[in-house]
């Protein structure tokens, strides 16, 4: 089971390092020369349902150095640099003034994981790290942030202007509860990461599907088609032994110390990952932390060798999994922003119109051959190699 990277929408220029003057996040500090972005404006409107961006600058931006600005202060929370930020932003062409990009008017935010920014090597999101945490940098502020020309990559002037419009842990969160004493007991607090403390190898397991709340969350309850993000660990029940976790080993390579949360997992609960995580999940709440231990008809199936593995190499038996359910989004939401572009009305077209159209389609498709199937239709769990997660940005793994 490999884990699934949380997508982000950071800028990701390449810039030489800056020398940055921070002032506090209130309305009309920033960082670099703050001063000069003092004539953007930007105003988020709503008609009709639709949502969008006017972005307005009153004058010339004469910035000679990567800059931000507040440009109004939110009445949220400080910004915690280890949580997952959603925001939107509208790129804007710092000459004219026209937008480029608006992510006001899309069904789902961009999401960000302010670790994940931290530890880039590239300069030009270790500003905007640096911007949207500098000190008291609030959710609902918004910001402008500008990039300056760099002769060495060749990249123009760039405007940003961005709303952080709401962040949350990267675990659960709520109260701890004390456990029953029928499931594997777990060291248990709330932001480290779960571990299997007691098991008797030798005790029986359940022959169902059973959970128990460690930690109960005040979120949302979840419907039965979200879509899900969470952190995890797995252990196998016959030795104890975990095979797969979205928790930090503090390697090299993580963006966190030992024990801290990584990178959260996506998936829904329509499918695409092992059955006793759809059904074992379902009926929780956004901040519950959850025990499950599945029996193998519900996971991979049954080990089949001294290992412990399946045939095919997957963790065999019944397995024990903790499960941080960190943020939920709904269906609906989910399928509008997936939604295809609207076709064209074909009502009125002529005859040498529709055949035009078919035409172009047909050229679309490649020459009429279907396109590929779902990769997730395609890759069963745990055969993903990273170079296929590469390839397929943004398609899901299976638990």
């Amino acid at each position: 089971m490999h884990t699934s990277r949380l997508r982000t929408s950071t800028v990701l220029l390449s810039v030489s390092a800056l020398a940055l003057t921070a002032c506090g996040g209130v309305e009309g500090t920033g960082l670099g020369d703050s001063d000069s972005l003092s004539v953007v404006e930007l105003t988020v409107r709503e008609e009709g349902g639709q949502r969008g961006a006017e972005v307005l600058i009153n004058g010339e931006i004469d910035a000679a150095e990567n800059s931000s600005r507040v440009l109004s202060a939110g009445d949220g929370e400080e910004v915690d640099t280890s949580s997952i930020i959603e925001y939107n932003l509208a790129a804007v062409d710092p000459e004219s003034g026209d937008i480029q990009t608006d992510s006001f008017g899309q069904p789902l935010p961009s999401m960000m994981w302010l670790p994940q920014l931290e530890a880039s090597e590239n300069a030009a999101d270790d500003f905007v790290y640096d911007a949207f945490t500098m000190d008291g940098v609030t959710v609902g502020s918004e910001l402008a942030i500008f990039m300056a020309a760099s002769a060495e990559t060749g990249n123009r002037d760039q405007l940003f202007a961005v709303r952080l419009e709401d962040q949350y842990p990267n675990h659960a969160s709520g109260e701890v509860q004390e456990q029953s004493g029928d499931l594997p007991e777990i060291t248990n607090e709330i932001g480290q990461a779960p571990e299997l403390a007691e098991h008797d190898t030798e005790a029986e397991a359940p022959e169902e599907l059973t959970s128990e709340v460690l930690i109960a969350g005040e979120g949302e309850q979840l419907a039965d088609d979200d879509y899900l993000f969470v952190q995890y660990r797995g252990w196998r029940w016959e030795d104890g032994e975990e095979f797969d976790s979205t928790w930090s080993t503090g390697a090299e390579e993580d963006l966190a110390e030992d024990g801290q949360p990584g990178q959260p997992f996506p998936f829904s609960l329509t499918g695409g990952v092992i059955e006793g995580w759809t059904e074992g999940v379902k009926g929780h709440r956004v901040g519950d932390r959850v025990l499950l231990v599945i029996p193998a008809d519900q996971a991979y199936g049954e080990a089949e060798g001294e290992d412990g593995m399946t045939a095919d190499g997957r963790p065999g038996g019944t397995l024990i999994f903790v499960v941080d359910i960190i943020k939920a989004i709904d269906d609906a939401t989910l399928r509008e922003a997936q939604a295809p572009a609207q076709q064209p009305d074909m009502g009125d077209m002529s005859e040498e119109e529709l055949e035009e159209l078919l035409r172009q389609m047909q050229e679309s498709q490649g020459g009429g051959e279907g396109g590929d199937a779902p990769a997730e239709d395609q890759v069963p769990a745990d055969e993903e190699t990273e170079e296929d997660a590469a390839e397929n940005d943004g398609d899901q793994d299976e638990e």
